[in-house]
């Protein structure tokens, strides 16, 4: 049984994710929150800190907790209790942990799961069964590849905020080895700005040389119009 994990459980029907937050992160930082339940029962939750030590103290500070006029219930999941054991997120079927999952890279500079989760809520993506951000990458865990391929039409190539304020455009890819790109992202981007730059250069240097005529039987040198004049001004050697 993994001593960083807890369950917190009978909550009022209208509980927020956030508002879990706000009563457990004041243990240590949480690197893992799932909340399930609320059809026919009352809501619960996984969570997970990074620290033992501090999966103890919320256990001790909160097990009986007054909150919504209901007292919480947390402790030790019986049997390990994983977050997909429960459930897993919405979708077709839970799914082995980690089987549909897709990878976030250019997460900017203090983007945590927290930021994560919400990025995918924003971009309408709700049924994540997990996140997690080791430095610039991420990782989002679903529970059917319909939510992998959606995800990634929906996410990929636009801007990430982190809660310090910090942005960048990330990008995304299928954890199993498939390119990302939803469609005609940032890859299909690149492919098409290239040969237009380049158009732009050459019409560019074309117009250096529309206001002057070549001489007789001859042609301008390719090159620029400084290694012409040079060329063309060099005192003879004899």
């Amino acid at each position: 049984m993994s001593k960083t994990r807890i369950y917190a459980g009978n909550f009022p029907s209208d509980i927020r994710e956030r508002e879990i937050e706000d009563l457990f992160e004041k243990y240590g930082r949480i690197r893992d929150l799932n909340l399930r339940g609320g059809r026919g029962g009352a809501p619960f939750a996984f969570i997970e800190y990074d620290d033992a030590r501090d999966a103890d103290d919320a256990v001790r500070g909160r097990d009986g907790y007054n909150f919504g006029g209901r007292r919480l219930r947390v402790e030790y999941p019986k049997g390990g209790g994983d977050f997909n054991d429960r459930g897993g997120g919405g979708g077709a079927g839970g799914g082995r942990r980690g089987e549909f999952s897709v990878i976030v890279e250019n997460i900017p500079a203090g983007g945590s799961w927290q930021d994560l989760k919400d990025f995918c809520r924003e971009g309408g993506i709700t049924q994540v069964v997990r996140t997690d951000v080791q430095g610039s990458e991420g990782t989002v865990e679903f529970s059917s590849a319909g939510d992998v391929e959606r995800a990634i039409k929906s996410l990929d190539d636009t801007k990430f905020r982190s809660h310090m304020g910090e942005t960048g455009y990330v990008r995304l890819r299928d954890a199993k080895g498939g390119s990302g790109g939803g469609g005609g992202g940032g890859g299909a981007k690149s492919s098409v700005l290239a040969p237009r730059a380049m158009i732009a250069t050459i019409m560019a240097g074309a117009s250096v040389f529309s206001g002057k005529s070549s001489p007789a039987g001859s042609s301008w040198p390719i090159g620029p119009p400084s290694a012409t004049r040079s060329t063309l001004t060099a005192p003879s050697s004899a």
